[in-house]
């Protein structure tokens, strides 16, 4: 009978992983509608991103639920237990910018080898040395680490390459956990941080949706658990007001 009663108990339990889902789902269904041009659910988020939703979400964090939430999903984010495409996620460490359509290395000679390195605005990145066009990486962003490693570039070009291309992310990213802290304390933020704070929670959501459909995370850990369930209300009260 203490065998029964303890799967009944287990049952009793919420899955916040399929609430996340269900909600990521619903949060999908308004992307492609919204954003019907593009076709990567990356060109939608980023999309997303840029689009003028800082004025909506700001009446979110005008709820201490929402913001004690936002607070401890950033609490359980910072072990770095969840990754997408082994990277953490992580408020420390957050893309705020959308790609930029930019060509960031335009034939420069390194060790005399010409480099020509391009990231476009729908994020994807075009690689090539010598102007050698049998041999070139392009793909998308998610996908650059594994098509450049397998790549017939040397290890020295490959490190020439993946050092260039991280300088340009870096540029793109934040620590948004001083201004969480600042929403914590009550202190007034501008609109140009409220914005990074949206931006950071979009692309939060959307990373942590990649970890979990791409079965990236540990789903008997108890902090991605923890993690999953204020992301499942965060998203929850987000999607609701959209419209």
């Amino acid at each position: 009978m203490n065998g029964q009663l303890k799967e009944y108990k287990e049952q009793m339990e919420i899955d916040y992983f399929a609430y996340f889902a269900k909600a990521y789902f619903a949060f999908n269904c308004y992307l492609k509608d919204k954003f019907s041009n593009c076709t990567a659910d990356r060109d939608k988020i980023d999309e997303m991103k840029r689009a003028n939703y800082f004025s909506i979400f700001k009446r979110l964090l005008e709820e201490n639920l929402f913001i004690q939430n936002l607070s401890e999903l950033k609490n359980q984010l910072s072990s770095r237990l969840i990754t997408n495409n082994k990277e953490p996620v992580y408020f420390e460490y957050v893309k705020i910018k959308s790609f930029a359509n930019r060509i960031i290395c335009n034939n420069e000679t390194y060790r005399r080898v010409k480099y020509f390195i391009k990231i476009t605005d729908n994020g994807r990145i075009i690689a090539k040395i010598n102007n050698e066009e049998e041999n070139k990486i392009d793909c998308i962003y998610d996908d650059f680490n594994n098509k450049l490693n397998s790549s017939v570039f040397s290890k020295t070009q490959k490190e020439r390459i993946q050092s260039i291309i991280k300088e340009e992310i870096e540029s793109y990213v934040k620590d948004i956990t001083p201004l969480i802290t600042k929403l914590l304390t009550n202190e007034t933020l501008t609109d140009d941080e409220i914005k990074d704070i949206y931006r950071a929670f979009v692309e939060i959501i959307y990373s942590m949706r990649n970890a979990l459909f791409h079965s990236e995370i540990n789903p008997e850990n108890t902090e991605t658990k923890q993690a999953y369930e204020k992301a499942y209300w965060l998203l929850r009260e987000f999607v609701r007001i959209l419209s």
